[in-house]
């Protein structure tokens, strides 16, 4: 998933969301990732968080202070498999990750 955002660099942000997994033998960790382009032209990846979900929603919340004005939260789902059983191998549907109840808000610093 992928959706812009226009930031006020210097200002502290929270990012919350929920996620789960369908079957935890699946192994699957789901990745906040706020992207946008470095001063020197390059695209520059910050992990904001990292959440192994469980098969129950789990709610997780990370701030962060923005550099730039504008950039893009990702959100990245992978799934290991059970033993390492590749992600095309899921012809069950338990190598699934759901994720649901993402924002990202000014935080009033006080």
């Amino acid at each position: 998933m992928y959706q812009p955002l226009t930031l006020c660099p210097g200002t502290q942000y929270r990012l919350s969301a929920q996620s789960r997994q369908a079957n935890v033998l699946a192994d699957c960790s789901v990745e906040y990732l706020l992207v946008s382009i470095g001063d020197d032209g390059q695209e520059v990846q910050d992990s904001l968080l990292k959440v192994d979900p469980q098969t129950d929603w789990l709610s997780k919340d990370a701030s962060f202070v923005a550099q730039r004005a504008e950039g893009a939260l990702w959100v990245q789902a992978l799934c290991k498999g059970w033993y390492g059983a590749p992600s095309g191998s899921d012809d069950d549907g338990w190598m699934k990750v759901e994720a649901r109840g993402i924002s990202v808000v000014r935080e009033d610093l006080k």
